[in-house]
């Protein structure tokens, strides 16, 4: 359980202007960054906070003087620069020295940066909870989003932990693993890529998805599918659902509940948020590990498991309904998407 929450300082608690150099307390502009003041005011008292930061060109005292000349320096109870600590970001050492001086371990430290490789990837790498703020919505690399969240403003953070953190991205496919799902992985991977790169997309256009979410839900719907399982002979979206609120993790079981493919027929199984839509459409694009066109894959299907074509005609309705309000929302023409999806996940692959 998270105690402790260590904030990056540029960029993350203060503005950074280009056209000043040298401390930051000496500039003639200094300003919050926007939602800090209502997000530390909501955590102050839930958890420790001190500020964690590479900062070459100003010590401890000076961040945190910069800090109270736009009212946060309240709210922390110690700041961390190299100099205190030793190191930088995301050199382990930068955040093993942190545990040390608070007297805490990994599992209960969350930092929150907006530097993908030094805040993101240095503190999850040691075994921290990251939260990634990152207003413009870029991808995480590979498409793989370490991150326990993606925040677009500071205001956000609140909200996120009074939530169950999601599972890393190694737990999540340590539980495809453990549940003898090996045969999906590949499967899952994809899905989640494209479901991750898809939701990004949306949030930059005012859709209100998170793009983290998706991921993982892509990763975990087919987390209890037994190998060689024929839809609807057995469920495994249900025992999903079921294993995956075991694990406290409600959001995720009602994408893996709400991705069957005849689950349309039923009200309270039919997708229902924007990471429900995604991963149920990003499953049918994906056929073993290639990204198709979902009539391809529903034939796919169809010939595999001998699928009723009047309920297969159903889905494909439903599908192609989706995938025009897809389009629609992102200003694609519906015969590019899968094409833009390719390039986009080889891109990223890179």
């Amino acid at each position: 359980m998270i105690r402790a929450l260590a904030f990056d300082w540029g960029n993350t608690l203060m503005q950074v202007f280009p056209q000043y150099a040298g401390a930051m307390v000496d500039w003639p502009q200094v300003a919050a960054m926007p939602g800090a003041q209502a997000a530390l005011e909501a955590l102050a008292g839930r958890f420790r906070l001190v500020v964690a930061t590479n900062a070459a060109d100003s010590g401890a005292a000076q961040v945190r003087t910069a800090l109270d000349r736009v009212g946060l320096g309240q709210y922390f109870e110690a700041v961390y620069t190299v100099h205190e600590l030793g190191a930088r970001k995301p050199q382990p050492g930068f955040f093993l020295a942190l545990e040390r001086v608070l007297g805490l371990g990994r599992d209960e430290i969350g930092m929150v940066g907006d530097e993908f490789v030094a805040d993101v990837l240095g503190a999850t790498r040691c075994g921290w909870q990251a939260f990634w703020l990152n207003p413009s919505w870029q991808a995480a690399p590979a498409l793989l989003p370490v991150q326990a969240a993606q925040l677009s403003g500071l205001d956000e953070l609140p909200g996120v932990l009074d939530r169950p953190l999601l599972p890393g991205l190694e737990l999540c496919r340590s539980w495809v693993q453990e549940q003898g799902s090996l045969g999906v992985m590949q499967h899952v991977e994809m899905v989640a890529a494209v479901a991750y790169w898809l939701a990004l997309e949306l949030r930059r256009r005012g859709v209100q998805v998170d793009p983290v979410l998706a991921q993982r839900g892509g990763l975990l719907h087919d987390v209890c599918k037994l190998r060689g399982e024929e839809p609807g002979a057995a469920d495994h979206g249900r025992r999903a659902a079921v294993w995956l609120r075991a694990q406290g993790q409600p959001e995720l079981a009602e994408i893996a509940d709400r991705h069957m493919l005849f689950g349309i027929e039923q009200s309270d199984r039919a997708p229902h948020s924007w990471e429900d839509k995604l991963v149920y459409f990003c499953d049918k694009l994906v056929e073993g590990n290639r990204l198709v066109e979902w009539e391809e894959r529903l034939e796919a299907l169809r010939l595999r498991y001998h699928l009723d074509a009047e309920r297969l005609g159903r889905a494909q309705v439903y599908l192609g309904a989706l995938r025009s309000e897809l389009c629609q929302l992102l200003g694609l023409p519906e015969a590019e998407l899968v094409a833009r999806l390719r390039k986009a996940v080889f891109s990223a692959q890179q």
